[in-house]
């Protein structure tokens, strides 16, 4: 999402510029302006679409829809035939998890969540920084919600939370990168194994980073 202003040329060294280069300056300065409008906008939907949603959700009342969106991780396929074995069913110990945590917090709802599974993303999510850097995470989280925007091809309910999960081979991965959910805008990227006796530690995974969406 972010974009870098072009940089002018010129043969002539800088003290020969005269004043015949004012107008493409003010020319660049007011595409600036224009960047920074549109990105005010952006933050703005997308303060107001992460405050309904907390909204929606802070009370409880209802379970909270949860679209798992599979994705092949490393392109092989090993993931690929497990994704195609994927069922509902197989996250259930999730909402089991939540159902006795939400018992432990005084919430009356007996299922807490909905969970669903999504069609399969075909497109790799942006990742976020490995260094940390605040300004690089903001722009990070600003790209990833576009991005879960623009692949979400859901055709249920609109969900409340989104995780997105990316399979790999274990045989070729041993270890995998660190997962990660926010809160803003409720989505998670989640790395998980394509074997099946590794669907408890996948669950448990996904649960974590669930909970980090939600505050």
């Amino acid at each position: 999402m972010e974009r870098h202003a072009d940089r002018s040329r010129t043969d002539k060294p800088a003290l020969e510029l005269t004043t015949e280069t004012a107008p493409e300056k003010k020319k660049g300065t007011t595409f600036k302006d224009v960047r920074v409008a549109i990105l005010l906008l952006i933050l703005l939907f997308v303060a107001l679409d992460s405050f309904f949603m907390k909204a929606n959700t802070s009370d409880w009342d209802q379970p909270l829809r949860v679209v798992i969106y599979p994705i092949n991780g490393d392109q092989s396929d090993v993931s690929s035939s497990y994704i195609a074995s994927l069922q509902e069913s197989g996250f259930s110990a999730i909402n089991q998890f939540m159902r006795r945590e939400a018992a432990r917090y005084g919430i009356a709802i007996s299922d807490p969540l909905d969970i669903r599974m999504g069609p399969v993303i075909e497109e790799m999510p942006p990742l976020p920084p490995n260094n940390g850097d605040v300004l690089k995470t903001i722009l990070w989280s600003l790209n990833f919600r576009y991005w879960s925007f623009t692949v979400d091809n859901y055709e249920g309910p609109k969900p409340d939370i989104r995780i997105f999960t990316l399979f790999y081979d274990p045989q070729t991965h041993k270890r995998l990168p660190h997962s990660t959910g926010i809160e803003q805008g409720m989505l998670s990227i989640v790395h998980a194994f394509s074997n099946r006796k590794m669907a408890t530690q996948n669950n448990f995974v996904i649960a974590h980073e669930m909970l980090h969406t939600l505050g």
